[in-house]
Parts: structure tokens; C-alpha cells; sequence
């Protein structure tokens, strides 16, 4: 007799939601496909020819090095280097407030872990990043969802829900820069008002920032831990900007809790990848990542606007805002729902993801997210073909 082994499972499971995007890129990955689907980079912009070059150029010693077991807090001259980072943007931040991760999604997991226990509330803009309402779940935590404007979270929605809310709240999370998946960046005014009612509330800002150098204007706006440092955690990625496979990332966060995330990691992983760190230092010191940034803006501003003047016409179908930075296109239909949409098209070989994925509560069924990332222009233009073709119909 077959037993039911998913009741000797931890409960936990049952509240992580599939990842629709995890699934969907299998079927982007078929011949012939065009995915706007994935948040996924360029992968003719990684700088392979350099860390072949790094890789045959390490001596036996920092082979030896790199391959041997690391510190849990991570190496130390990559701390180093994304402090000066900091510093030189006006943040008072130091090489032991940084805590190197595997991927900024590893440190989402571990602020879940510190701060998140069953029925713990957590708020989280609407809509926000799969990855976090995924990682957040398993601790069987409660979502407080506060919809964002185009200028960042509605405050009084904010207001409201903290007035309401009895028990105490730890943190929220926010990508203030070229949010995924609405592409939103925060004003300054909306980060000053958010960061003001944090210092009030005794409750962390998670300040989500893998997008944040990928920006296609001139003007930088402050990160909240440029202006909030004691109220932030940031959390921060090479995935966007070198490439996804080294795994690195990095949480940033006021001394008082950098031990506890340590020691979380140590139970977790015991460190990241020695051999990963040491290639980005290496990239890092020979001047690759400024380089890397400025052929990334580039191109993916141009392919940005053309998604986006490709789609402009299509005023009578949809809304859509033009993106100032990042990986996405947000956009609403006016009449159509956005699943069955999908459907329709991925008859047409052409896949998206439909944006009531990224919602905790208030599910809007008539949006949809577009990575103009991955394409090249022409298959941007032949897929906003096929897209066309299918609501004219």
C-alpha cells in the first residue's frame, strides 16, 4: 500500500506558492519561443572574456585560496570594496556591516528566518517580487499589502494599516528603484515620508536593490540606507549586473543585527562560494563592473524604448508607463484579462507573465509584466507583432 508521504512533510511547504515564472520559463525554452517572460540579462553582455582571463591568470596560491573553506561573513577586500561603493555615494557604511550571500535571495531568506514567525505580519507593496512573497511564506508569515503608486507606495494606504495593525510589525519590504515587476521608481518625497514613519514605528525598511545601478537617467536618487541607514537592510546583487551563475549578492544592515544574520548563514550554507567571490573581486579590481554598467545601460535602454514606442499605439488595448531604469515593462489592459491572454498567445509562441502573480491580496487580473531584457530588437519587434496580432483579434 502506497503511503502518503506529504504528511510527514513540514507544514511550511503547503504555503510556498509555485513559482509561475520558474514554470513558465520551461516553455520559454522551447525552439522558436519569444519570452518576455523571465527577469533574466542579456547573456551577450556577461563579460566571459575576462573571467577566462581571471580564471587562467589566478596563481596556485589564490587558487588554493578560493577552493579552500571561507569565512562565513565572506572575503574580505569584496566587503571592502562595496563599502567604498557606499561611501563614495555619501553612506557611512563599513566592512562589517556587509554580509556577502548567495544571491540577494539568499538574503531574503535569512532576514524571513531573523525576524518571521507563523502569523508574523509583514508589509509588502502590491504588486511585489515573486521571489519575496515566495521566501516570506514559508515562514507562514501574513502579508499586509500596500498599493504602490506611480511614485512609490500610497502613504495613507501605509498609515492606515499600521494605525490598524495590533501586533507588532518587524519590517517592510520595498524595491524603491525600478521595482519588479511594476518598473516603479520611488521620489525622493515618498522616501523621506516612508523612511520618517519607520523611525517612528520601530520597524525595518528591507530595501531590496538589484536594479538600482541599472538606471537610464541622469539624476541618482538616494537609496533609503543613504538616508535612513539605522532603519535600513539593503539588500544588494551582482546577478542584474555581472551575471546570475556566480550566485553573489550581499545584505548591508546596522551592526546590532549583522551577527544574528551571520550566524544564520553559518546554519544555512556556512559561507558562499570562495571561487565566485574571488573572480568578482578580480573583475571588480580591474575596472570590468563600471565598464559592464555602461554597455548594460545602454543597451538596455534602447531595448526598452523600442519595446515601448512599439507599444504606445496600442493605446485603445492598454496603459503603460515608459520604464526610467531596470528590466521591465508594467502594463494594464483596459478590457481583457491578462490570463487568458497568455493563453492565446503562447498558441503563438510568444509567452509574458500575467501580473496578478505578484500580488498578495488585491489581485489585479488585468495587468502584465514584459522583460525587454533577454530579446533582441528583432525579436522584440516579432514578438509585439504576434502580441498585436492577438488583441486585435
Amino acid at each position: 500500500m502506497k503511503q502518503n508521504h506529504h504528511q510527514h512533510l513540514a507544514s511550511r511547504l503547503q504555503h510556498i506558492p509555485t513559482s509561475f515564472i520558474r514554470e513558465i520559463l520551461q516553455v520559454a525554452q522551447s525552439p522558436g519561443v519569444i519570452s518576455f517572460a523571465g527577469g533574466i540579462p542579456d547573456e551577450s553582455l556577461f563579460p566571459i572574456e575576462e573571467i577566462t582571463h581571471i580564471l587562467s591568470s589566478l596563481n596556485s596560491n589564490r587558487w588554493t585560496r578560493s577552493l579552500q573553506y571561507q569565512s562565513t561573513e565572506g572575503n574580505s577586500d569584496l566587503r571592502k570594496w562595496i563599502s567604498r561603493r557606499y561611501q563614495q555615494k555619501g553612506a557611512d557604511i563599513h566592512e562589517e556591516q556587509i554580509l556577502i550571500t548567495n544571491g540577494s535571495q539568499q538574503g531574503l531568506d535569512l532576514i524571513g528566518k531573523l525576524f518571521l514567525n507563523k502569523n508574523t505580519p509583514v508589509l509588502v507593496e502590491g504588486p511585489t517580487y515573486l521571489g519575496a512573497i515566495q521566501c516570506f511564506s514559508q515562514y507562514e508569515s501574513r502579508f499586509l499589502e500596500i498599493p504602490l503608486q506611480n511614485d512609490g507606495i500610497n502613504i495613507e494606504s501605509l498609515k492606515r494599516v499600521l494605525w490598524s495593525e495590533e501586533q507588532h510589525i518587524p519590517f517592510m519590504y520595498l524595491i524603491p528603484d525600478f521595482q519588479n515587476p511594476s518598473g516603479t521608481q520611488y521620489s525622493l518625497e515618498k522616501r523621506q515620508e516612508l523612511g520618517n514613519i519607520a523611525q517612528g514605528k520601530e520597524f525595518y525598511l528591507i530595501e531590496d536593490a538589484p536594479y538600482a545601478d541599472i538606471s537610464f537617467q541622469e539624476e541618482r536618487l538616494p537609496s533609503m540606507l543613504e538616508l535612513f541607514p539605522e532603519q535600513t537592510i539593503q539588500l544588494g546583487s551582482f546577478s542584474k549586473t555581472l551575471c546570475p551563475g556566480l550566485r553573489m549578492g550581499w545584505i548591508v544592515a546596522p551592526r546590532e543585527i549583522i551577527p544574528s544574520l551571520k550566524l544564520l548563514k553559518q546554519a544555512s550554507d556556512l559561507h558562499s562560494n570562495g571561487l565566485s567571490q574571488e573572480i568578482i573581486v578580480e573583475l571588480l579590481h580591474r575596472n570590468v563592473y563600471d565598464a559592464q554598467m555602461l554597455k548594460i545601460r545602454n543597451r538596455y535602454q534602447h531595448q526598452m524604448e523600442c519595446m515601448y514606442e512599439l507599444l504606445t499605439p496600442l493605446h485603445e488595448h492598454l496603459n503603460i508607463e515608459k520604464a526610467k531604469g531596470g528590466m521591465f515593462l508594467w502594463a494594464r489592459l483596459h478590457r481583457m484579462d491578462s490570463e487568458r491572454l497568455l493563453h492565446r498567445c503562447m498558441q503563438e509562441n510568444l509567452v509574458f507573465v500575467p501580473g496578478h502573480h505578484f500580488y498578495t491580496k488585491e489581485k489585479d487580473p488585468h495587468t502584465i509584466r514584459l522583460n525587454f531584457t533577454k530579446s533582441s530588437i528583432k525579436e522584440i519587434e516579432k514578438g509585439i507583432n504576434l502580441f498585436k496580432k492577438v488583441l486585435n483579434e
